[in-house]
């Protein structure tokens, strides 16, 4: 018997609508934010300076997508690896992630001598979280 406030079922380690939703606004703004600055940087060849707001908004929605995605993993990521959901998709979108995590941290903190390895390892790995992303909520869909 149904109580009359309950909630229906939810698929194993599905995400809160409003979690999913912040989680894909700020990955999306992160994504945006970064392509301007290496397109601005790398391609036009702007001084920083110029790309200030490009630089502030990549980190401010990087660090608020980390914590997104942080918060996620209990609910969402470990669940579903134990119910042996999504676990190549997951695998692969955790890995992406933390390479990119790893290539923004040699860029803040690294030494100078890494810094362009880093910076051209950082938009490799941004570019792919922009591909395994959409890849693993799509694989998930499919499969369920």
């Amino acid at each position: 018997m149904n109580h009359p406030h309950s909630f229906p079922p939810r698929r194993i380690g599905r995400m809160a609508r409003w979690h999913r939703l912040t989680t894909y606004t700020l990955l999306a703004l992160c994504a945006l934010s970064g392509l301007a600055w290496f397109v601005g940087l790398d391609l036009l060849d702007l001084p920083p300076p110029r790309l200030r707001l490009c630089w502030v908004l990549h980190g401010i929605t990087a660090l608020a997508a980390t914590l997104a995605i942080g918060a996620a993993v209990p609910q969402h990521a470990l669940m579903t690896w134990r119910a042996h959901r999504n676990r190549t998709a997951g695998a692969v979108l955790g890995a992406t992630l933390a390479l990119v995590v790893l290539s923004a941290l040699c860029l803040q903190y690294g030494l100078e001598d890494w810094h362009d390895a880093g910076h051209w390892v950082h938009v490799a790995v941004g570019i792919a979280v922009g591909i395994v992303f959409p890849w693993h909520i799509w694989w998930a869909r499919s499969r369920s």
